[in-house]
């Protein structure tokens, strides 16, 4: 890191379980850290449609419970989700210098000080803010009411970061506080509600020090085999054989010779777990560099970038779907929702597959599966700056663990933005419905979607799927590789992505025979190519596999390469 990091400020203890959520507390005991009164600042994306009136109703509703608990008051900057990255970006490099400025008055104090000491003076005292004792003021109807500070102009505690790219950046030069050591004591509820995978792999590769809560979301789709249960029984196959795409052959094309009004495979597809590695980092876009992922592999593995016709099971499906082309069995872009087929590749979320049980057995052939995207797509950091990293954790913990707060931070205040309705869903839980359209935030940006309503009409126990799902996921072992293309190495992608299109243009133009007839030479074509030989050199530092070997070994390995 470029700076040194400072320590959590004071760490609070926490009560287990959570005997007093739902009223803000969290279950904290904050009676050790609540001498004075403070106001922290939280800064979120939001829709363009949000008034500043809304969030200032917002902020009043949480002050009510995070003043009574934690002396704290939140002031909430709210950003059009369009120009919040560069604002917030902005605001952090603000924060900073000013931090850098005051850090320099200090020292010039000092200096001056040490100066006046020598000759026998004293400095006049500076002025402080008084801050141990909570100052009251007198309300318009003559009441004592408890003062808050507003925040300052160059003040910076909670917000934010959307992206791997955007995280890195700010814990990488310096600008977040570590969360450990209140994971571990004050804050440590949180462990039991953000699922751990968040947590483990909140962090830059290689580092072990947590620098954000990621916003606990529910993780990927399944990838299902659907197989046609009418077919089935009038062909007389058995579900419960037929587990892998590849196993389908025969029964597709049964479906085919023998049946109308029904398309035998539901569209065309690349081996199950086929990642291909492009210029657009997507793995679904053909490339003659990729890797097969499969669910029995350790993610802690070293795994393999090659050429893509040197995998059997990448050569197999290919001369598959062509037969099955050749002979017209395969759909082109068909909707499973819409087509009658035979044998379908479906992704999807695990309470969709519902919808296709009646007609269709489904095995899973591939489990969800903790990507980058997933990982960083939202989390919360505290500035490195923050008035006090301490409360500011406390706040996180609320975001994360308290429906109450977590409610009032998503959908607005109840009465006003929301309201429960007056209407039971059929198992007899409390759902909510939307009232105002002038507070308008997205569930992911706001804290842990678990511990507030799906949506309008969905009941909390949505989120049953969701938890399973996350237990049934699996870690991505390029989980954290998120640097394989850059300005460095942009060139050399484009050029690999034309030749890929070179090579799938002409692969597509061959028959089923003519393809088996050509994987060895097409095979050594690729490997003397130039394209191919500039990304896989593992002595050239931009290649791709010598920077997948360089992330390997800083994260799986003992010795990190530099």
């Amino acid at each position: 890191m470029k700076k040194k990091l400072s320590c959590l400020l004071i760490a609070l203890a926490m009560l287990a379980g959570m005997s007093s959520c739902g009223d803000g507390s969290a279950g904290i005991d904050t009676s050790a850290n609540t001498k004075y009164n403070m106001t922290l600042t939280l800064w979120l994306p939001t829709s363009e449609d949000t008034t500043d009136e809304a969030v200032e109703k917002v902020e009043a509703a949480i002050n009510k419970i995070t003043k009574k608990n934690y002396k704290t008051a939140i002031d909430i900057t709210a950003v059009p989700d369009d120009k919040y990255d560069e604002a917030i970006k902005k605001k952090v490099l603000e924060v900073e210098e000013a931090a850098k400025r005051t850090a320099a008055e200090e020292a010039e104090r000092k200096r001056k000080e040490k100066e006046a000491k020598k000759k026998g003076e004293t400095l006049p005292p500076e002025s402080t803010e008084a801050t141990t004792i909570p100052e009251t003021v007198t309300g318009e109807d003559g009441s004592i009411q408890e003062y808050y500070p507003s925040a300052k102009a160059d003040q910076l505690d909670i917000f934010c970061i959307r992206g791997y790219d955007d995280f890195a950046f700010y814990a990488e030069n310096g600008y977040l506080a570590p969360l450990d050591e209140s994971l571990d004591a004050s804050s440590k509820l949180i462990k039991s509600y953000v699922y751990p995978t968040f947590l483990e792999w909140g962090k830059i590769p290689g580092d072990s020090t947590t620098y954000a809560i990621p916003n606990n979301h529910v993780i990927g789709e399944y990838t299902y085999l659907l197989l046609n249960k009418e077919m089935c029984t009038k062909l007389y196959y058995d579900p419960s054989e037929l587990t892998s795409l590849l196993d389908c052959q025969q029964f597709i094309e049964d479906i085919g010779a023998t049946q109308t009004g029904i398309t035998p495979l539901l569209n065309s597809s690349y081996a199950i777990g086929m990642n291909f590695w492009n210029a657009n980092e997507d793995p679904d876009t053909f490339s003659v560099l990729g890797t097969i992922i499969s669910d029995d592999a350790n993610p802690t593995s070293r795994h393999n970038i090659r050429n893509v016709f040197v995998l059997k099971q990448f050569n197999n499906t290919m001369i598959m779907m062509k037969e099955l082309q050749e002979k017209g069995y395969v759909g082109k872009n068909a909707d499973p929702d819409s087509t009658k087929f035979g044998v379908g590749i479906v992704s999807c979320q695990g309470n969709e597959i519902e919808k296709y049980a009646d007609d269709y057995y489904y095995h899973v052939i591939q489990r969800p599966r903790a990507e980058t995207d997933d990982i960083y797509q939202s989390m919360f950091g505290v500035c490195l700056n923050s008035i006090d990293e301490s409360r500011s954790m406390e706040i996180l913990t609320l975001i994360n663990t308290d429906p109450t707060v977590r409610t009032i931070l998503q959908y607005g205040v109840e009465g006003v933005h929301w309201e429960y309705n007056s209407e039971l869903t059929e198992n007899g839980e409390q759902t909510i419905k939307i009232i105002s359209d002038d507070y308008k935030m997205n569930l992911v940006d706001t804290g842990n979607v678990f511990m507030t309503y799906p949506g309008e009409n969905m009941p909390m126990s949505y989120w049953e799927y969701g938890r399973q799902q996350n237990l049934d996921s699996l870690i991505s072992p390029f989980l954290g590789f998120a640097n394989s293309v850059d300005e460095a190495n942009e060139e050399n992608f484009k050029e690999l992505d034309e030749y890929s299109a070179k090579i799938l243009k002409k692969i597509e133009k061959m028959t089923a025979e003519e393809y088996a007839e050509s994987v060895k030479s097409i095979q050594d074509e690729i490997t003397d190519s130039n394209e191919y030989g500039n990304m896989t050199d593992p002595e050239d530092l931009e290649s791709l596999v010598a920077r997948y070997m360089m992330f390997f070994s800083n994260v799986h390995e003992a010795e990190p390469v530099m």
